[in-house]
């Protein structure tokens, strides 16, 4: 089965204004919150993650712990940021940038089904947890424990986003450690 891509990459969540003249603080959710610096527009999503509103951004600033202070063109006071937050920025995927090879979008991985060389089908990526010296998949399947693994080069053997297949090559006793065979 193929699927179309993201057309949109989420980059942020609006957390809070910031001060009284209509700056939202944004929690970054791209690996370089200095990507805001050259941030011209992006827009702002609805519930379903579906854009609604393009944006001009007039200024941005990057803040400790991921965070970037934008200011918006509109958005002129603290109650208009305040109706903002909680609210996903995106930016189209044709701005988004080249990746190096070997690298995907987060977005473009999850639901993605994985099998392995050994085991077969071992789910879908559920989550890619990226506070770690590497990235982590998270791999569900009903019924079954969550199975974690490093993406390294050493596992992951192929990704194909459009059929939306990857194969790995789990390490010796990785698939027992959370998949054990029931008695």
């Amino acid at each position: 089965m193929k699927t179309d891509l993201r057309q949109h990459l989420i980059v942020g969540r609006i957390l809070s204004a910031h001060g009284i003249s209509g700056a939202v603080r944004v929690q970054s959710l791209t690996d370089d919150p200095a990507r805001f610096a050259s941030l011209k527009t992006c827009w702002l999503l609805d519930e379903q993650e579906k854009p609604v509103r393009l944006l001009r951004v007039l200024s941005a600033r990057t803040q400790n712990a991921g965070q970037v202070l934008l200011q918006i063109e509109g958005v002129t006071d603290r109650d208009m940021a305040l109706a903002l937050r909680g609210r996903l920025l995106a930016v189209a995927r044709a701005d988004a940038g080249k990746l190096p090879a070997d690298h995907w979008f987060v977005c473009d991985l999850i639901g993605c089904d994985v099998f392995d060389e050994k085991e077969g089908a071992l789910g879908v990526v559920h989550e890619v947890l990226q506070h770690t010296a590497q990235d982590v998949f998270v791999i569900r399947k009903a019924g079954q424990p969550d199975l974690l693994f490093p993406a390294i080069k050493s596992i992951l053997r192929h990704v194909d986003l459009t059929s939306r297949r990857i194969e790995v090559c789990l390490p010796d006793g990785l698939f027992a450690l959370y998949r054990k065979e029931k008695p």
